[in-house]
């Protein structure tokens, strides 16, 4: 099954009237149930612009997007997906428990089904001992895990990860990553964005690389490093990327 298909997506920014370059341009990929995906660039290739079309954030001016088989933007889409920023925000005098209510009553979750998510969800991301904490109180960790759980929160079908280990020390990703094996092992797909190549290595099944709203490469990670002669992803991403001029996202 195809969790995520994006076909011809192309957008272009304005500013004061006048058409930016292109941020993403004919941009397919197609991410199916069982995968990892792990989707690298670098700055200002159009990551960020690609995460807001499939969120429904930002209008493709071509092209199309569908979550299994739910074409984007509309209400129906947006149930089968879990989202995790880079930065998420939470009411810091808020606990886990009172956020994750005030989430699931924007779900549409009702109080019963609420109570009967939220514990072993906490327990899944390793925070229920923290259930009564207020947010504020937690660590860069902490935090990020809180987060995962609000993106898992209306059981999504596919989970959208921005820089998901980002700030995190190295025992902080080694636990996050784990949890997130275990979280695809029970059959949600991803769709990762990292600048953490060593962690996308070991996460993904299959990477797509993009530059200038372009798809260049596409591929999982053996083949591609096989093919290229290089022994890892990070030696192989800046031999690709190092004479290229890029901007910010």
């Amino acid at each position: 099954m195809i969790a995520l298909d994006i076909q011809n997506v192309s957008h272009t920014y304005k500013k004061w009237g006048r058409s930016l370059p292109a941020a993403l341009n004919n941009l397919s990929l197609q991410v199916n149930q069982d995968e990892v995906y792990g989707f690298l660039g670098p700055n200002g290739a159009g990551k960020t612009t690609t995460i807001k079309t499939i969120l429904g954030l930002l209008r493709p001016d071509f092209g199309t997007i569908k979550v299994l088989d739910k074409t984007v933007p509309n209400k129906s889409s947006r149930q089968y997906i879990g989202y995790l920023p880079e930065n998420p925000y939470f009411h810091t005098f808020l606990t886990p428990t009172e956020s994750c209510h005030f989430y699931g009553r924007l779900f549409g979750l009702s109080r019963k089904e609420r109570q009967k998510r939220i514990s072993p969800l906490l327990e899944r991301v390793e925070i229920l001992p923290l259930a009564k904490s207020r947010i504020g109180t937690f660590s860069k960790g902490q935090r990020q895990r809180f987060g995962l759980a609000q993106a898992l929160l209306n059981n999504p079908k596919l989970l959208i990860l921005d820089e998901p280990l980002s700030g995190l020390d190295p025992l902080g990703r080694v636990r996050f990553k784990e949890i997130l094996s275990k979280v695809h092992s029970d059959g949600v797909a991803m769709f990762l964005s990292s600048h953490i190549l060593s962690d996308v290595e070991g996460l993904c099944s299959k990477i797509g690389m993009v530059y200038k709203g372009c798809l260049e490469e596409e591929g999982d990670v053996k083949t591609l490093l096989a093919s290229s002669g290089h022994l890892d992803l990070e030696s192989y991403f800046v031999n690709r990327y190092k004479d290229k001029d890029s901007r910010n996202d």
